[in-house]
């Protein structure tokens, strides 16, 4: 299968659905392949009930006290309210108009629960949260990848269709050099489309877009883009450090202090002084004032060695 091919030849690609992905701009292979994802559902970042964001998704282990309480307000409006002890501490899974739910929970079961957690008068909640028995979670870890939606295509279709693609012989034009790409530990086309779109974990989309943005970064600032690629390296070279040494939380938030920390201090730095030499309105441009703006909360992951590096950046990468 070629890059130029139709999605004709696609199985489950009939003509009302080349018809709507047509209108979306996705009329052959090559398309669909570049149509990323908007952003990652990550389940496996676990939050700490005594230190939370409540701007961040997270998830949860949780005990369901006893089966929850259904309010319907009016009409066809309800809130069902689940109980639950994290760790030592109380909260609520609170859901809202979805009552088909009062008879999913088991009292005195465990559950993981993904969504935001956040501080209330009346106690901290979790509202509409997703979530499955502890004792078998199934899939419920793996990287999600979640598409834009696209009228007249259900949320399924692209996965699918994509799955087809990669099983089938896939041809990919990589006009990057090989030595260059080896010197700068690049992954190469085909392999860096699979993890964008089934990845495994985090780290495999950012190396996924650290592929596919290279090209674009390195024809407009060839030393900028490769010092900020170096940097972000580093940074994961202390996480695989943490990984292989087989560190608790603890431990992972110690050496992060110590390794990781005062590279994301000479990063900041760097950003700073770099962005007035940036292109006015070039991608290196863009990408320095974005990625300043929310260093923050790129930075904020070695507090807590619970905390993965903030892969809400993967999506704002692909926009």
């Amino acid at each position: 299968m070629k890059w130029e091919d139709s999605l004709e030849k696609i199985k489950g690609v009939g003509p009302k659905r080349r018809e709507a992905l047509a209108k979306a701009g996705i009329k052959t292979v090559g398309n669909l392949l570049s149509y990323y994802p908007r952003k990652y559902i990550d389940r496996s970042v676990f939050g700490n009930p005594e230190q939370f964001f409540e701007d961040q998704e997270i998830s949860i282990k949780a005990t369901v006290l006893n089966s929850g309480r259904l309010n319907r307000i009016r009409g066809n409006l309800s809130i069902f309210t689940v109980p639950l002890l994290w760790e030592e501490k109380k909260i609520s899974a609170v859901f809202f108009n979805q009552p088909y739910l009062k008879s999913s929970f088991q009292e005195n079961q465990d559950y993981y629960f993904y969504g935001k957690v956040k501080k209330a008068y009346n106690g901290t909640k979790i509202t509409n949260p997703q979530f499955v028995i502890a004792s078998n979670p199934g899939n419920f870890f793996e990287l999600t990848p979640v598409y834009r939606n696209i009228q007249g295509i259900p949320g399924s279709v692209i996965p699918k269709t994509l799955s087809q693609i990669f099983a089938a012989e896939l041809d990919v034009l990589d006009a990057m050099p090989e030595e260059i790409r080896l010197a700068e530990k690049l992954l190469d086309m085909k392999r860096a489309l699979k993890v964008i779109h089934f990845p495994q974990k985090a780290e495999d989309v950012i190396q996924g877009i650290k592929r596919l943005k290279f090209n674009e970064a390195l024809k407009e600032d060839q030393a900028g883009a490769t010092y900020a690629l170096e940097q972000i390296s580093l940074l994961y070279g202390v996480e695989s450090m943490a990984d292989d040494q087989e560190l608790d939380y603890q431990q992972r938030a110690e050496l992060r202090s110590r390794l990781a920390y005062p590279i994301l201090l000479g990063f900041e730095k760097w950003i700073v002084s770099y962005m007035p030499k940036a292109l006015p309105g070039g991608r290196m441009s863009k990408a320095l004032q974005y990625t300043y703006k929310l260093f923050h909360r790129l930075s904020r992951y070695h507090l807590d060695g619970r905390y993965k590096m903030d892969s809400n950046l993967v999506e704002n990468s692909i926009r």
